[in-house]
């Protein structure tokens, strides 16, 4: 009986030591280096959740998702999908966009948010946006991206690399490798094309 009591001190110590070793180590939870990971955990998170952030009387932006984090001490939130794309709607004044795409973090200290991975923005009017990310500077008031970028607006598809443009997309610039075409319906309804 005094063997098996011994023995179950000793591991009893040797776990307890373990597990406030773990609890105060402070390289343990450090992501090895060179990674994008965040280090620190979330002080909140939740799940399949609809938000909606208001900035006085307006909402400055509005997420659907499968997912959301806030990190406190770094003051931004992650947005992130593990089944379906995230939907999150940035507001401005009487403009919107609306994102799909595969996530999305809000630095809360610059107000600026990128959103990433399969996106496709769609403004009030219809236009769309498919493009792989893309940053909302809210001081300046544009969306910019560097990524190549695909644009559809009433039967017209513009492509290049790099975007800068308004939330509504109604004022678009594209920096490079530009190449447009004019999609004109026929009687049919098949459509045809023209080419720029």
């Amino acid at each position: 009986m005094k063997v098996w009591w011994w023995i179950s001190a000793v591991c009893l110590s040797v776990l307890l030591g373990w597990g406030l070793w773990s609890l105060f180590d402070p390289v343990g939870d450090k992501p090895p280096s060179g990674s994008t990971h965040v280090a620190e955990s979330p002080q909140s998170s939740f799940r399949n959740i609809h938000m909606v952030e208001m900035a006085g009387e307006r909402k400055t932006w509005e997420a659907y998702a499968d997912r959301i984090e806030v990190f406190e001490e770094k003051d931004t939130i992650h947005i992130g999908k593990s089944r379906r794309q995230i939907q999150l709607t940035l507001y401005r004044d009487q403009d919107m966009l609306t994102c799909y795409a595969d996530a999305a973090e809000i630095d809360n200290r610059k107000r600026e948010v990128v959103v990433e991975g399969n996106l496709k923005a769609v403004s009030k009017d219809g236009t769309t946006v498919l493009t792989n990310s893309i940053r909302w500077l809210p001081d300046i008031k544009k969306l910019v991206t560097e990524d190549k970028v695909t644009i559809r607006r009433e039967g017209l598809l513009v492509q290049g690399s790099g975007m800068e443009a308004d939330l509504a997309l109604e004022e678009v610039r594209l920096l490079s490798d530009i190449s447009s075409r004019v999609e004109m319906p026929t009687r049919s309804g098949l459509g045809g094309e023209a080419k720029r």
